[in-house]
């Protein structure tokens, strides 16, 4: 069929369908997706169903029926956002009969795949827009904006820079921690259920990380007064979103640590002043006594 012989259809098709002569037969492109219902999967994918609805004077105009190449439109993605990949789908149109029904537009539908990689934001809702259109003709495109999400990926790591079992010399010990939070979201590390067999540790957070975002702690270690020889310190971290709305996550991504500490010698501080010991009780009972008797004798 040549294009001249699709242009007099679709004017026979405008003057017998009375749906069609008031406006003349539809024309452009129109585009329809269905958003996804769930979060996609951290470094995961997801298909996205859509239907396009284009003109039978667009498709004449695009080489419907003629000698050209057969129409090609083509449904992608408009400057997705980061760490977003839209696997674009590709329609043809190469029979004009739909035409000579009266709609004056052929509708098709497809889908496209959402895929993410890690670097993609999690848990906010994002949008991109898809765009269909034939060839580079952009600017007469048909577009529809998608909103999705990506689920939490907690991903964080507790280094102390020191090994252990670690010797604790003079009854102290100080090091330092480094926590890298490299989740997809703004995120806290929570530092819970702190136990010592023996001592104290001080220096251990739990705060927010703007992720990607590394801090350093400062861990000091006091051990227990007294004979010792090891002492254990256990905790649990765990991860979880924070947003600055303050919507928050549940606790996830748990890792339990144990630090093993061992008396490397020297005298551990007792916070004693210089002043001289107290006299034991026995003794001032007896001075008391005596004190007692001699002022009877006087």
């Amino acid at each position: 069929m040549t294009m001249r012989m699709v242009a007099l259809l679709l004017l026979a098709t405008a003057l017998v369908a009375p749906n069609v002569s008031a406006q003349g037969p539809f024309a452009g492109i129109t585009l329809t997706a269905t958003p996804p219902t769930e979060t996609i999967a951290y470094m995961g994918s997801i298909e996205v169903p859509f239907s396009v609805k284009v003109g039978c004077s667009t498709l004449v105009q695009h080489g419907l029926g003629s000698q050209s190449p057969t129409p090609k439109l083509t449904v992608h993605a408009d400057e997705a956002p980061r760490g977003l990949t839209v696997k674009e789908a590709t329609l043809t149109f190469s029979d004009p009969s739909p035409c000579a029904t009266g709609s004056g537009f052929i509708t098709k539908n497809d889908k496209v795949t959402f895929m993410v990689d890690a670097s993609a934001a999690g848990v906010v809702t994002q949008n991109v827009t898809l765009l269909a259109h034939f060839g580079d003709a952009e600017s007469d495109a048909g577009e529809f904006v998608v909103p999705f999400t990506v689920a939490y990926h907690s991903n964080y790591t507790v280094l102390p820079d020191v090994t252990f079992p670690l010797k604790v010399m003079n009854g102290t010990a100080t090091f330092h921690v480094t926590i890298t939070q490299n989740s997809n979201a703004r995120s806290m590390v929570m530092i819970e259920d702190v136990k010592e067999t023996g001592g104290k540790i001080s220096g251990l957070g739990s705060v927010p990380y703007n992720s990607p975002e590394t801090k350093k702690f400062t861990v000091t270690y006091k051990a227990p007064l007294g004979p010792w020889t090891e002492q254990k310190v256990t905790f649990t971290s765990y991860g979880h979103f924070l947003l600055l709305d303050q919507r928050a996550g549940s606790f996830t991504d748990a890792k339990p640590t144990t630090w093993t500490f061992t008396n490397g010698g020297g005298e551990a501080p007792q916070g004693t002043t210089s002043k001289a010991s107290p006299l034991p009780l026995p003794f001032l009972a007896l001075a008391g006594a005596a004190l007692i008797a001699a002022r009877r004798r006087d």
